[in-house]
């Protein structure tokens, strides 16, 4: 092989591994971020980075937005969705007896209006956050149609 050929190998051998460990370490710092802010953030930033992982596909960040009743959840491709709007539904609106049972400070509920990217069809969804107790982040405990 010629010379030339050889240092063009080698470079792009180099640009590989340069663009992989940014894209690992770009990975890391947002997922420290999102770790280390998580007490901090609104039900509303909660829930919009939960759809923001769901189409990254990060299932242990998404995990992360949850209730502990849903760590076992799987996932499917929800990359197909794309989030309308979020809007705050009224508690008095909130099928309290659907979150029988749970013991929370606070508790919040969302309408989320989405379209499905395949076909245009626009649905919503209700997603309920609460916090165990004051100092505790915002998790989803329930989501669904009617309740």
């Amino acid at each position: 092989m010629s010379k030339q050929i050889v240092k063009t190998i080698i470079l792009i051998l180099i640009l590989l591994c340069i663009v992989t460990m940014y894209y690992y370490v770009s990975e890391r710092v947002r997922r420290e971020k999102y770790i280390s802010t998580r007490e901090t953030l609104t039900a509303k930033e909660v829930l919009e980075n939960h759809f923001k992982f769901l189409k990254c596909k990060d299932e242990e960040l998404v995990k992360m937005t949850l209730s502990n009743r849903h760590q076992n959840v799987v996932f499917n491709d929800k990359s197909e969705y794309e989030v309308v709007d979020i809007e705050i539904t009224p508690n008095d609106e909130l099928t309290f007896d659907y979150l029988h049972g749970i013991d929370v400070s606070e508790i919040i509920s969302y309408n989320v209006n989405m379209v499905n990217l395949h076909n245009s069809d626009v649905y919503a969804m209700r997603y309920v956050l609460c916090k165990e107790h004051k100092d505790s982040p915002w998790l989803i405990y329930a989501w669904g149609v009617d309740f």
